[in-house]
Order: C-alpha cells, then structure tokens, then sequence
C-alpha cells in the first residue's frame, strides 16, 4: 500500500485499530463495545464476502480463536441489545448461527463513521506519508517476528 486509501474506511480502520487499539480510542465507543463492533464487523463482512447472512458459531469461534463458551456469550450480549438474531437450522443440530439486524446495520454504520472521521483526523495530523511508511515497518517487524519464530520451532503466527 503506497497511498491511504480514504475511499475505503473499513481497511483504515481495521488497519490503524491495530496501531490504535488502547484506551486512547474508548470514547469513541459509546453505542458499543469495541468487541461488539468487532463482532459486527466480522459478520458483515462474512455476509458481504459468502453471500449468506449466517454466520455459524463454530466457524465464528474458529475465526476469532476463542472457545465456543465465550462465543455463545458474547452473541448472547449482543442477542440481548437486538444487534443479532441467534437461531438454528433444523432442530439444532445443523448448527447454530447469527444474523445481524437492521438495527446493528445502522449502529455499525455509525460506529464506523465515528472511528474513520478520527482516524483521518489522526493521520492528517500525523502525516499521510509518516503513517503510510510507519505502517509498513509494522508489517515488516512483524515478518520478521514470525520468521524468527518459526525459525525457533515455535507457533506459526496467524495472517494479520
């Protein structure tokens, strides 16, 4: 990446949240949590990139890498505020999925303007060109931190 890309929120924000994720972006966060944001992230963008609406608890807990106890808790929370509906197919036994409201659409959508309008608040503050070149040594530390570990024998880390 050689320039920011401003016409395309979602890879700012995903990619400076990385570099800004603290308590520096909290007040931001006032209709959500930052998880709930997270999580409704992932389902959109399961539903943009499959074409399906649902998403299954096992492959959200696989994605996010957490136990299915704490996947069913946080959909549990997010149930509870109206931002997903929590159903089945079948009696249960094909799975059980979420499917985000319209309600969570629009929450989204809001929590996304918020933390795009700051972060290109940030950047321009910071310079473009700083934090284009600041971004690319993160990945680039970051190769080089896999590499050593797998050169180690320890864990393969994750595609960020």
């Amino acid at each position: 990446m050689t320039e920011l890309d401003r016409s395309n929120p979602l890879r700012l924000t995903s990619n400076a949240g990385k570099l800004l994720a603290s308590q520096t972006i909290q007040h931001l966060f006032q209709t959500m949590s930052p998880a709930d944001y997270v999580l409704m992230w992932m389902l959109a963008k399961h539903t943009h990139d499959t074409g399906s609406e649902k998403f299954y608890l096992k492959d959200l807990a696989q994605e996010l890498q957490l136990p299915m106890p704490q996947v069913s808790k946080i959909a549990k929370n997010l149930q509870s505020k109206g931002l997903v509906l929590w159903t089945h197919d079948g009696l249960g036994q094909e799975g059980t999925y979420l499917q985000l409201t319209e309600s969570a659409m629009d929450c989204a959508l809001e929590q996304r303007q918020r933390l795009s309008g700051f972060i290109h608040r940030v950047v321009d503050a910071f310079g473009q060109e700083r934090f284009v070149r600041l971004l690319g040594d993160i990945v680039q530390l970051e190769e080089v931190m896999n590499q050593q570990a797998q050169e180690e024998g320890g864990p393969h880390a994750v595609e960020p």
